[in-house]
C-alpha cells in the first residue's frame, strides 16, 4: 500500500508584527478579526473560538504544543506560508521565534511555499473599494536571488525541512504573477535555475520546485502573448485553450517538479452566500481525479478542510458577492464529514495510477478562512481526530 506524508499548511499571522502595527495599531494580530466575525446566516458557525485561546505563536513554548498536537495526530510537516513584502520578510516571527526554537522543532518537518501575493487591506475589507496593496512583492531577479539566499542561509540546512525524493521542497503560490514580475517565462527559467545552483553549491542537493495551480488563466494569457511576453506559444503549435495545458506548458519550460492545489474549488451556491460542505463531498474525487489525468507534472493532493472568509470582511457591510473576502461560504464542515473528506483523499492517494508525492491539507490554522485543524471550542479534537483516524495507517 502506498503511504503518503501528510503536510498541513501554517498560517502565520497569529503575532505581533511591525508592518502589522504599522497598518492597524499597535499590538495588533489577525486574532482581532477572528474575535469581530458574526454570523451571515442561520446556522452559519461564527465566531470561531480557539479552544487553546488567542495565543502568541512567536512563543516557543506555545508552538511546542503545535509541534505535539500535530504530530500525535498524523501530520508529518508544516509548509509555512512564508511572505517577503517591500524587500524583506514578513510574518517571520512565527517560523524564526517560535517554531524554529521550540525545544521539540525537530520533531516534526517543516518547508516555505513564498506567498507573492500583495497584502491587501483584508483585516477586515471593507465592501468597496474590495482590497488595496498594503505592500508590494514584485520580485525582480536581484529581488529573487535575495529571497533564495534569504531561505538558504535560514532554512535549508536545518535536518527537519522537507524533502521531497531527496529534494528540498519549495512552492510558489502566484506562477503567473511571478512571470510577469520577474520579466517573462524566460527570465523566470532563468532565475529558477540559478537558485537551483545556489543550493547545489552550497552542498544542499537539490531543489524539488513546485507552484499552486491558482492561476491558470493569466498563464494562458501570458503565453498567448497577451501580456506582452515572450513568445512561447509559437514553440508550441497553437494557441493555448486551457489552464492544464498553461501549467502543463509552464511545468516543461522551467522544470517543475510538481503542481499542487492550495483551496479546492467551491460548488455552486444554494442561496449566496451559503454551500452546503457536502457539494465538496459529491465533487472533490472528480477534482483531484482530472487533474491527476491532466498534468503531465506529479500533482499533489489537497484537502481543504473548510471555507469561510467572512470574518475578513467589514462586519456591518452587506454581504454580497463582489470578489474575495465576499465569497461563498461552505457550512454543515462537521469532524465527520471532513472525516469523509480525508477518506477520499486517502482512496485516491493509494491508487497506482496516482501521481501524488504527498497530501497537503489546508490548513492547520487558517481561522479566519475557515480552513482549520486546531481545536476549537464547538468540536474540540474532532478534526484531528478524524484525520488520525484515517490516515492511521500512515
Amino acid at each position: 500500500m502506498k503511504k503518503a506524508e501528510i503536510y498541513a499548511y501554517y498560517f502565520p499571522n497569529w503575532h505581533v508584527d511591525e508592518r502589522n502595527e504599522q497598518w492597524h495599531g499597535k499590538g495588533w494580530t489577525e486574532w482581532n478579526v477572528v474575535k469581530c466575525a458574526l454570523p451571515k446566516f442561520e446556522g452559519h458557525y461564527q465566531p470561531r473560538v480557539p479552544l487553546w485561546g488567542y495565543e502568541d505563536e512567536s512563543d516557543p513554548v506555545v508552538f511546542a504544543k503545535k509541534i505535539d498536537c500535530a504530530t500525535t495526530y498524523g501530520i508529518d510537516g508544516f509548509v509555512f506560508d512564508w511572505y517577503w513584502v517591500d524587500g524583506k520578510p514578513y510574518r517571520k516571527k512565527c517560523i524564526e521565534d517560535g517554531f524554529l526554537k521550540a525545544k521539540n522543532c525537530e520533531k516534526i518537518k517543516f518547508a516555505l511555499m513564498l506567498c507573492n501575493h500583495d497584502p491587501i487591506s483584508a483585516h477586515p475589507s471593507p465592501r468597496t473599494p474590495r482590497s488595496f496593496p498594503l505592500g508590494t512583492t514584485k520580485y525582480t531577479p536581484d529581488e529573487f536571488d535575495k529571497i533564495t539566499s534569504y531561505c538558504i542561509e535560514h532554512y535549508f540546512d536545518k535536518k527537519n525541512y522537507i524533502r521531497i525524493d531527496g529534494k528540498l521542497y519549495f512552492s510558489i503560490f502566484s506562477m503567473g504573477k511571478f512571470i510577469l514580475d520577474i520579466g517573462g517565462i524566460e527570465s523566470a527559467k532563468r532565475e529558477i535555475d540559478k537558485f537551483r545552483a545556489k543550493v547545489r553549491d552550497r552542498g544542499l542537493g537539490e531543489i524539488h520546485f513546485s507552484c499552486i495551480d491558482n492561476q491558470g488563466a493569466l498563464l494562458r494569457k501570458i503565453l498567448n502573448g497577451e501580456m506582452g511576453d515572450v513568445d512561447v506559444v509559437g514553440k508550441q503549435g497553437g494557441k493555448v485553450e486551457t489552464d492544464f495545458e498553461a501549467f502543463n506548458i509552464i511545468a516543461q519550460i522551467l522544470g517543475l517538479d510538481s503542481i499542487n492545489t492550495h483551496t479546492v474549488g467551491l460548488p455552486p451556491a444554494q442561496e449566496f452566500p451559503k454551500t452546503h460542505f457536502d457539494g465538496w463531498l459529491d465533487s472533490y474525487e472528480e477534482f483531484c481525479v482530472k487533474r491527476n489525468n491532466a498534468y503531465k507534472t506529479p500533482y499533489n493532493l489537497c484537502v481543504t478542510v473548510g471555507w469561510d472568509p467572512s470574518p475578513r470582511t467589514v462586519q456591518s457591510d452587506v454581504y454580497e458577492e463582489v470578489g474575495y473576502p465576499f465569497t461563498k461560504i461552505i457550512y454543515g464542515d462537521t469532524p465527520q464529514k471532513v472525516g469523509q473528506l480525508f477518506e477520499i483523499a486517502k482512496n485516491i492517494y493509494e491508487r497506482e495510477e496516482t501521481t501524488a508525492k504527498c497530501i497537503f491539507i489546508h490548513s492547520f490554522n487558517e481561522w479566519t478562512e475557515g480552513a482549520y485543524l486546531e481545536p476549537d471550542e464547538k468540536y474540540g479534537y474532532g478534526y484531528l481526530e478524524e484525520l488520525k483516524r484515517v490516515f492511521k495507517n500512515y
